[in-house]
């Protein structure tokens, strides 16, 4: 099965239900729900979603304010993207590889990270640009995609994206 139809498919099972945080604040937050977690930088936006109990489990965390009407980053994320924003997605598609494709998925250990050899344009992703790793961390499938609000984001920005990505963990 291509990654596109794998996308396709967690985009589709995306979850309306979570833990949702508001932004601001001047210390780190830590939010977390159905075996995932993540530490959010002061103003961060982010929520975990899941539909039901065989979807994906899914993080989304940006350094904007992410829009509430979708639990996936699509358009309306877009468009509430700036040339500073990033965000950080990511889906827990267990422990399953029938469905993977060979020679994309990488083993690996946390923290996951991303470089400017990750970017490209992916199918059905609305940011500029967006870096992607298919990681297989344990016996998880976990796929990381990390979108930018400019087409060259800067090393800062990368930076930033990676430090929040060090705090990602399965409980």
């Amino acid at each position: 099965m291509r990654p596109i139809v794998i996308m396709a498919a967690v985009f589709a099972f995306a979850g309306c239900s979570g833990d949702a945080d508001d932004i601001g604040g001047s210390a780190d937050r830590t939010i977390s729900g159905f075996g995932v977690s993540i530490n959010l930088p002061p103003g961060w936006d982010g929520r975990i979603v899941k539909l039901e109990p065989n979807a994906a489990t899914q993080v989304l965390a940006g350094n904007f304010s992410l829009p509430s009407a979708e639990d996936f980053l699509g358009a309306e994320t877009a468009k509430a993207m700036g040339p500073q924003s990033l965000y950080v997605w990511a889906a827990d598609l267990g422990s399953d590889r029938e469905h993977l494709q060979p020679g994309r998925w990488k083993e690996t250990s946390f923290p996951i990270q991303i470089a400017r050899a990750d970017f490209g344009p992916f199918e059905g992703v609305a940011s500029p640009v967006e870096a992607v790793q298919w990681a297989i961390v344990g016996e998880k499938a976990i796929l990381v995609m990390v979108g930018f609000g400019a087409d060259q984001p800067s090393d800062d920005l990368i930076a930033e994206a990676n430090a929040v990505l060090a705090t990602l963990a399965l409980d």
